[in-house]
């Protein structure tokens, strides 16, 4: 029987402990947090969710400060709230603590760029937060901090985080417009169509479905069409060029069977919009008859069937394909000839 992974290391989690250890004894942090922060730098922005309730607990993030005997109450233990004010870098690992007061303020406190694709996304699920102050601290922070954090850590974070944003159920359409406006920044597209380009694991396709809602990736989409490793990613930049207009799956809803007996299927929606730059279906349709990947070529097909280039190119296209040697490619080909 398959064992579940630790969710974190035996080092972070001794390094966790001992911060945990001084909170509790209300003595004075020192090289604690910056050794805990360090280790968290390194785990990927997905694992936030994972390991939120492991940094609490370890951590000892409830506010439990332990009780002095009357010999030595001359010497007052530090509260979690005298930590965070006196400790540089605690605000960060208070992102996680169990007070939604310290949660806010922790929040408040971040004022610099984030260092690592992990904060980045701490701070984004705090938009989440189940307590309303905290969100509209969270709110705030973001407006503040991201942008003023280096380019290719939010793009690190936008294609990892992009496919989940519908994941989250407490955030308002406000706060996805806010995180998504400051994370599509000009000056980051160009790192992201690199991470676009070059990952082939993970939902890549998806986050670059969802890139698509705004027009940051249009100068680059033939780049993407031309060179990325993913077949499927460089199949959606061709159909988008060859339609002339970006498409995304916006949400559900239900469609009628049979009212009789009031059965329905809950279908996708799709919501589109025009590209900010000028098509070019020949050039792109050329090319991507070309490419290594049948997936591509059936692309191109499957824009010609649904008459979103023009039919000259459709035929062009399909006699250069006859003799593909991927068969659903050269079925789709049979019938794009007899068609038209």
């Amino acid at each position: 029987m398959k064992t579940k992974p630790p969710v974190m290391s035996v080092e972070l989690k001794a390094a966790l402990n001992a911060v945990g250890e001084k909170l509790y004894n209300g003595k004075a942090l020192q090289g604690e947090v910056e050794a805990v922060i360090r280790l968290l730098d390194e785990l990927s922005p997905l694992s936030v969710t994972l390991v939120s309730g492991a940094i609490r607990n370890e951590a000892n993030l409830f506010g439990a400060v332990k009780t002095q005997p009357f010999w030595k109450s001359l010497v007052t233990p530090l509260s979690h709230r005298d930590q965070l004010h006196n400790t540089p870098g605690l605000e960060l690992l208070f992102l996680f603590h169990g007070n939604g007061q310290l949660r806010e303020l922790a929040l408040e406190k971040i004022t610099q760029g984030l260092v690592s694709p992990f904060w980045v996304a701490a701070v984004l699920f705090r938009m989440n937060d189940w307590a309303v102050q905290v969100r509209k601290s969270a709110n705030r922070c973001v407006e503040r901090v991201l942008p003023v954090t280096p380019p290719h850590l939010l793009a690190k974070v936008a294609l990892t985080l992009f496919p989940r944003q519908g994941e989250w159920g407490r955030w308002n359409d406000a706060g996805q417009t806010l995180a998504r406006s400051l994370m599509t920044r000009p000056d980051i597209s160009a790192e992201f169509a690199t991470l676009l380009m070059s990952n082939t694991a993970g939902p890549v396709p998806t986050a670059f479905r969802l890139a698509l809602r705004t027009p940051w990736l249009d100068t680059y989409l033939s780049d993407i069409a031309s060179h990325a490793t993913n077949p499927i990613v460089r199949a959606i930049a061709v159909e988008t060029l060859l339609q002339g207009a970006a498409r995304w799956r916006s949400g559900y809803e239900h469609k009628w069977l049979d009212k009789r007996y009031n059965i329905t299927q809950l279908v996708p929606v799709y919501t589109s919009r025009t590209l900010d730059i000028a098509p070019q279906p020949e050039l792109i349709a050329k090319m991507a008859i070309t490419d290594r990947s049948a997936f591509v070529r059936r692309t191109v097909l499957q824009c010609a069937d649904r008459h979103t280039i023009p039919a000259e190119l459709s035929r062009t296209c399909a006699q250069h394909l006859t003799n593909d040697p991927d068969k659903s490619v050269r079925d789709l080909t049979a019938f794009i000839l007899r068609k038209g």
